[in-house]
């Protein structure tokens, strides 16, 4: 079998020899092979930057010196090609090959097998209105032969025309706006699990994958893929630019149904994002009238999946015009969930945040005053596989009849009335957001359970211990636990944000009187046995550095969220710890603050975001108390923990070299 002609690059030729890269420019530099010397092919090319080898003298090399790890080279290497070059403007070479690509998977045919006039006649067959073929294969002209033999003897080496594709579609250039806006394996698996779900939970027998823009072929793939043969479900694709067309003959190679003319009555998910490669500069104002449009074509039984920015989709906007603009989309009542994605989940734009929205078509019925939507802040967590599992669980009872969705126990979503979301400015979704409580349990089970454990810790209490004061009643509003994000505590002063001091290292030490307050003492969470400083040298060298007041809560984000409070007061909090005041009478208990903190999972930290629980001023001193007593028995039960730890190791040596005998009647 013959190589078809090609370069490849230095990547190339170690993934066709099975090696690491830096394996090809040791070969490079050492030509003596078994003591014969045979030189490195000389690159023919570069592009960028990057030499370029001509694939028949690798493949010639690799042959003749058994290097490698792979022994069918030749009948490997034009999956390992670069893309051939074409002079024609007409079309471009991905677009010329993925549409033999479709031809052939179509036909079956041996593409170098017929003249040119063969294959324009078998185009024409098999893409009669010219939706996803013809047009590039006519436009290829006097370079159609060469390129149907690159695609037969590519197909061969990638095993087949789903291979191929893949192979093609990898060697897309990364400065394309394609590339740029591609999303991770995350994103797509999100996008995959969610659109499923929300089809599956129509209860119909066939369903559609619609993409309006033409642009997100790999959204559309996702779907269909995670929805396999569980349903009868074919792929729509609108419009008629090359990267529509592209898309369309992508779903035909991998094998998924197409709809003739990109229509989708009946029941669908219709699934997109913006900006998108086709048009990859938007403004958010036109985002927004994109999105406005889609929910308007929506019809009954069809649901939509939206990516954007964050910053348009779910942050608060600073142009009022376009605050205005978003309202007026709420307004129709028809978007369901409001989600802030994680970061990296864009290849080419690693710490942009997305946001996704879910929108359905059925008329809204409900009074404005009466309308809910889900909205959610995963911006400090980590994508993974459960994460979204849990996610799409909330959406899709988001989607739910309202009675329906707030009967549900979110995991990441909570339920926000959408009248409170109009009336108030600022970000649609709230940082931090997040269920407004756990599952409701009735006042007298919660009272019998509090009353169970504090008796039961009673037994095994200190003297001292103060658990036996605590005395709970049934309380007169039950619900949900309110919350505030902890940026928003501090610029509307409810809290009081000190920064931490950049001591000098020198100063820190065993001696002095003033207790210092950093990363080793929050990771510890204890106090007790922190670094101190002379209180003259400090005043010395740091004039300006902040003392705690008793009740002040220091934490730190990094290099996870750790927080403790300090109840004796004139500390120093050493950066990057902070200190965090709560002003009396607003329902902020410090114990409550810094537990909410180190219960934050290890990824978080933008801690603007974090949400803090919010107590009636009136219970919050007697809370305050009782957190302080747990917290006294919580240290008594770890030094107790401590000496019988000692205590069992001293037995153990003390018996194990015979110094000490146990009477078996005495055994501990």
């Amino acid at each position: 079998m013959t190589t078809a002609a090609g370069t490849m690059t230095m990547s190339d030729i170690a993934a066709l020899a099975g090696v690491r890269r830096p394996v090809v420019s040791v070969w490079r530099k050492r030509p003596v092979v078994a003591g014969e010397t045979v030189p490195f092919p000389d690159p023919v090319t570069a592009r960028g930057g990057v030499e370029e080898f001509a694939g028949d003298e690798i493949v010639a090399w690799l042959e003749r010196t058994g290097r490698g790890n792979n022994p069918e080279v030749r009948a490997d290497a034009a999956a390992h090609l670069r893309l051939p070059t074409l002079t024609t403007a007409k079309v471009s070479v991905e677009d010329a090959i993925t549409a033999l690509l479709c031809l052939k998977a179509r036909t079956g045919a041996t593409l170098a097998a017929l003249d040119p006039d063969g294959l324009l006649d078998l185009a024409d067959e098999a893409d009669p209105d010219d939706e996803v073929l013809f047009r590039e294969v006519e436009a290829l002209g006097d370079h159609l032969p060469m390129l149907a033999s690159y695609v037969d003897h590519l197909t061969d080496a990638a095993y087949d025309v789903v291979g191929a594709l893949d192979r093609v579609q990898a060697r897309r250039a990364p400065t394309t706006a394609a590339a740029r806006l591609a999303l991770t394996g995350p994103a797509r698996a999100l996008v995959g699990e969610a659109g499923a779900a929300l089809v599956l939970d129509l209860g119909a027998d066939a369903v559609g994958v619609l993409d309006p823009t033409g642009a997100c072929p790999d959204l559309v793939d996702a779907i269909l893929r995670t929805l396999g043969e569980r349903l009868d479900a074919t792929a729509s694709v609108r419009g008629d630019h090359p990267l529509a067309r592209a898309a369309r003959r992508s779903h035909l190679i991998r094998g998924w149904p197409l709809t003739s003319g990109g229509s989708q009555p009946g029941p669908a998910v219709v699934v997109t994002r913006f900006p998108n490669a086709a048009e990859p500069t938007r403004t958010p104002a036109e985002i927004l009238t994109a999105v406005d449009d889609l929910q308007l074509e929506l019809q009954v039984g069809q649901r939509a999946l939206v990516l954007g920015p964050a910053s348009v989709l779910c942050d608060e906007l600073a142009d009022p015009a376009l605050e205005k603009q978003r309202d007026l989309l709420l307004r129709l009542g028809r978007l369901r969930a409001a989600v802030r994605l994680p970061a990296g989940l864009v290849t080419g734009r690693s710490r942009q945040r997305l946001g996704l929205w879910v929108i359905t078509g059925q008329p809204v019925d409900d009074r404005p005053g009466d309308r809910w939507m889900a909205t959610a802040d995963l911006a400090d967590q980590r994508p993974e596989a459960r994460m979204w599992q849990d996610l799409v669980g909330d959406l899709v009872a988001a989607v739910a009849p309202t009675g329906v969705a707030r009967a549900h126990s979110f995991r990441y979503a909570r339920m926000v009335r959408t009248a409170q979301l109009l009336a108030q400015s600022g970000a649609l979704v709230a940082p931090g957001a997040a269920p407004s409580g756990p599952v409701f349990v009735r006042p007298a089970t919660q009272v019998l359970a509090i009353r169970e454990l504090a008796e039961d810790l009673e037994r095994t209490a200190r003297p001292e211990g103060r658990l036996g004061s605590l005395v709970v009643r049934v309380g007169d509003r039950p619900g949900g636990m309110p919350s505030a994000a902890l940026g928003d505590l501090v610029a509307d002063g409810r809290i009081r944000l000190l920064p931490g001091s950049r001591l000098d290292d020198d100063l820190l030490g065993r001696e002095g009187s003033v207790r210092i307050i950093g990363p080793p003492e929050l990771v510890a969470m204890s106090l007790e046995a922190g670094t101190r400083v002379d209180p003259i040298a400090l005043e010395e060298r740091h004039p300006r550095a902040h003392r705690t007041e008793p009740g002040d809560v220091v934490f730190a984000a990094a290099p996870r969220p750790r927080a403790v409070v300090d109840h004796e007061g004139m500390a120093v909090a050493r950066y990057p710890a902070r200190i965090l005041r709560c002003r009396p009478g607003t329902g902020l208990v410090p114990e409550a603050v810094a537990a909410a903190l180190v219960a934050l999972p290890d990824a978080a930290r933008a801690w603007r975001t974090w949400q803090v629980p919010l107590v009636d001023p009136a219970d919050a001193a007697a809370l305050g108390a009782a957190l302080r007593g747990i917290e006294e028995e919580r240290e008594a039960a770890q030094r107790r923990l401590a000496l019988l730890d000692a205590l069992a190791t001293r037995l153990i040596d003390a018996t194990a070299t015979r110094a000490v005998a146990l009477e078996p009647a005495k055994a501990l």
